[in-house]
């Protein structure tokens, strides 16, 4: 796993691809709907069982970590402002989008 921006795989217009920031060394995270939507949960993870935990002011993500590039979303919590699909694939990626 890897500091940075991992996108989500799927048909999503430009800047509207939901994402996972992670910053390894702090275990911080900030998980979107999109880089052009301001509104972002943030918080720290840890990892346990092999999975990203990551808790947020309102909620819990579980991510399952595949490889060192891809993540998948086992849990997306009680997140009420952006619905991503359980077993959505996040691709880490330099790139914005």
């Amino acid at each position: 796993m890897l500091s940075g921006n991992y996108y989500a795989v799927g048909d999503y217009e430009e800047m509207l691809t939901p994402y996972l920031w992670l910053d390894t060394n702090e275990n911080r995270f900030s998980f979107g709907a999109g880089s052009i939507i301001s509104y972002a949960e943030n918080g720290t993870y840890e990892l346990v069982d092999g999975k990203i935990v990551a808790t947020s002011q309102s909620t819990t993500f579980k991510f399952e970590i595949k490889d060192q590039n891809i993540l998948v979303l086992i849990d997306s919590g009680d997140n009420d402002f952006f619905k991503i699909p359980i077993n959505t694939q996040f691709v880490y990626s330099e790139d914005l989008k």
